[in-house]
């Protein structure tokens, strides 16, 4: 069984849940799960190399933010396809969320070709038009009241999934 994902190198599975495990105890951290939204629709026209790309990128890019602004205790891992998460025990949290949308927001352009960024989105094959690729982050910290790691990851599910619903109403 693989510990890190190989296209990005960042643990996964087993070894994420052994850091997941002992948070309901711990004090001071912050869970955060990001997923690349419309990821599924680049890969679609740009195919699974680009979209590799992509994820290798995303993956650089978390760790350079949670290397400046995080601290030495932090874990970041790659949970499945287009979802990372990053544990953190820094106290600026919404920094290193800034941070990471921002980049994240004026990097992504590069991977599109040129008439798509000219666009207002991706042209898809079949003519249609889809938004860019954005971030989608839910969290949860310690300040809440979780009884195990299940808790913790419905937390963040539900903000994810309120985060998602927010998006889609400002860009409708």
């Amino acid at each position: 069984m693989n510990m890190t994902n190989p296209t990005t190198g960042l643990p996964s599975g087993r070894l994420i849940e052994d850091e997941l495990r002992p948070l309901a105890n711990k004090n001071g951290w912050t869970f955060l799960q990001i997923r690349i939204d419309y990821y599924d629709e680049f890969t679609t026209k740009y195919g699974p190399l680009a979209g590799g790309e992509v994820l290798r990128f995303m993956s650089m890019l978390i760790n350079e933010v949670v290397n400046e602004i995080g601290t030495l205790y932090d874990f970041v891992g790659h949970l499945g396809e287009e979802s990372f998460i990053i544990i953190t025990y820094c106290d600026e949290t919404d920094n290193l969320i800034e941070e990471l949308e921002e980049r994240f927001n004026e990097r992504i352009p590069n991977h599109y070709d040129f008439s798509d960024r000219m666009g207002n989105g991706i042209t898809m094959p079949d003519g249609s038009t889809k938004p860019f690729m954005q971030l989608l982050i839910g969290g949860a910290s310690s300040q809440g009241d979780f009884a195990d790691t299940a808790d913790i990851i419905t937390t963040v599910n539900e903000r994810m999934l309120a985060n998602l619903r927010l998006q889609e109403t400002a860009t409708n």
